[in-house]
Parts: C-alpha cells; sequence; structure tokens
C-alpha cells in the first residue's frame, strides 16, 4: 500500500476525543452486507505517551490489534498510547456494532495522533477488515444507510432523513457475535440464496431511491435469523406485537440479541407494543427509539 499522506497540523496532537456512532446491521436479508447507523454515542479519549513515560496500562486485545493493523499499513512508525471510554450509550454484546465503535474510534484518533491526512473510505475499509465484515464498521464510520461487497472493497451510502425512527429492545442479557455466528449453517439451500438475495435487493434499492414506503416482507430473512433467534424464545411475540402496531420492518439487529423495528410512523404505538410484549414474555430490556446517524465518526477535539 502506498505510504499515508500526512498533513502538517501546525502543533503536535497529544490528546484526542471521538465520537463513535451505534449500528445495527443485516437489515434481515442483507447478511454482513447491509447496515444503518444509528444516534447512540460512545465518546473514546486516545492519549499519546513519551516514549520514556511509565509503562500504560497493556492495551486490550482489540486495540492492540487495530494499533498493529494501524502502523503496518499506514507505514507509519508506532508509537505509545493509552486509551478509555468517556461516554458510553451503546450497549457491549447486543447487536449495536460496540465492537466496530471501538475500532474505528481508535483508527480516527491514531491517524490524528500520526499527522496522517484524514481518509473516511480508507479508514472505514481498515475497520472492515478488522471486523471481518463490513455491515457495522461502515455506517459507523460514514453514517447514513451502507450497502457494500464482502470486505467493504466497494460500498454505495446514502444519508437517511430526519424522520428515519428505530426502535429497539436491547435485553439485559449479552450474547456475543461469536456464539451467535457458530450457530450459522454451513451451506444453505439454493432458493433461501435466491430469496434473500432478492429482498437485500429490493430492500437496497428502496433505501437508495428514497422511497419510504416500505413493507415488512422485505426484512424477512430465511438464513440466520430463524436458527439465532431459537436462542431467544420471545422474538416471535415481540415481532408479532411490532408488526401488528404498524411497524414497516422488524429484523434482529447484527447476531443479536437486541430487536429492531423500523417505525417511522406510528413510532409510539410501536414501542409500547414492543415493551408490553417483552413484560408478557417476563424478559428484562429496554425499549428505545432511536433516530439516525449521518455523521459516522467525528474527532470532537484535541489537545
Amino acid at each position: 500500500m502506498r505510504e499515508a499522506k500526512r498533513k502538517d497540523w501546525g502543533r503536535e496532537v497529544r490528546s484526542v476525543w471521538v465520537r463513535v456512532p451505534a449500528s445495527t446491521a443485516n437489515l434481515g436479508p442483507g447478511f454482513d452486507t447491509l447496515g444503518l447507523g444509528l444516534a447512540l454515542y460512545n465518546v473514546f479519549r486516545v492519549e499519546r505517551n513519551d516514549p520514556g513515560s511509565i509503562s500504560p496500562p497493556e492495551l486490550p486485545p482489540l486495540v492492540r490489534q487495530v494499533a498493529e493493523l494501524f502502523f503496518v499499513q499506514s507505514q507509519t512508525e508506532a508509537f505509545p498510547f493509552q486509551w478509555n471510554c468517556v461516554q458510553q450509550e451503546i450497549p457491549l454484546a447486543r447487536g449495536l456494532g460496540s465492537s466496530a465503535a471501538a475500532r474505528v474510534a481508535v483508527l480516527a484518533a491514531l491517524v490524528k495522533l500520526a499527522g496522517i491526512a484524514w481518509n473516511r473510505e480508507q479508514l472505514a475499509r481498515w475497520a472492515a477488515q478488522l471486523e471481518g465484515h463490513p455491515d457495522n464498521a461502515l455506517p459507523c464510520a460514514l453514517g447514513g444507510f451502507v450497502a457494500s461487497t464482502s470486505g467493504g472493497a466497494r460500498f454505495l451510502r446514502i444519508p437517511l432523513p430526519k424522520h428515519f425512527r428505530v426502535v429497539l429492545f436491547i435485553p439485559s442479557q449479552e450474547l456475543s457475535t461469536e456464539s451467535a455466528r457458530k450457530v450459522l449453517p454451513a451451506a444453505i439451500p439454493l432458493t433461501d440464496a435466491v430469496s434473500n438475495l432478492g429482498r437485500a435487493v429490493v430492500l437496497a434499492g428502496q433505501f437508495f431511491g428514497r422511497k419510504w414506503q416500505l413493507s415488512p416482507d422485505l426484512f424477512e430473512d430465511v438464513w440466520h435469523q430463524p436458527v439465532r433467534t431459537r436462542l431467544l424464545p420471545y422474538w416471535e411475540a415481540i415481532k408479532k406485537a411490532a408488526l401488528e402496531a404498524g411497524a414497516q420492518g422488524f429484523w434482529l439487529s447484527g447476531s443479536g440479541p437486541t430487536l429492531a423495528a423500523l417505525a417511522m410512523r406510528n413510532t409510539r404505538r410501536v414501542k409500547e407494543a414492543m415493551a408490553e410484549a417483552a413484560s408478557r414474555q417476563r424478559v428484562c430490556g429496554q425499549v428505545q427509539v432511536v433516530g439516525p446517524d449521518n455523521s459516522g465518526v467525528r474527532i470532537l477535539r484535541v489537545a
């Protein structure tokens, strides 16, 4: 890879505060290819250490992995740094892109600390490479609705309208992406593949055509959701309640366990219906209405 372009920032940057949004992936049939940014945010502070200073605590594996890729790909001399999350709205292990958010934030901060010219698209692709799939990384880095090829090599993005609303049921229980991927079938029937492909293509076309009269059948999936939702006995009850209340679509957010309903109309009614269904199922969690994020990763402050 060509050496990353550097920019004279006028002064050395020592600390960076970065804001990153949550994301919801797949949207039913678009496994590992469709995702959108949500207005829930984590803020990270990343600080450069002097080479001779007292060694900071050892970096977590995720952050160490990000740093290793960044210094190699950008051909930048490695430097010590420390990081911490100073604001957390994205819940961990709930299918809302918390790991993608952390990776994108650290990458953005290292770009700034290294004095490299900002390239949001390259940052998004690095994050997708680290994640192993682009459906959370790209909307987190870029904001809006993103459709991409495997690895994020090619993608299309569109901002979402201000009235776009997603109602989330976020269970108290955690579910790791690794655990949820273990239950996926190694192969699927051709008819199922074609069924999902057709819906994903039309769904993406509706988004890019700004045609918001969406229908629930476009969010149906016959591949990953049927096996993953066996781990979530409340799935059918909450889905039925949301759709009967007027939701335009319903899907498992990423690998779960969060359930998501598109509700640009009847938002309050959908929220109440999902909360009541969860209560009847005696499952603990919170129901939350969130708008879109169209900004992606943002540098809030440098020092």
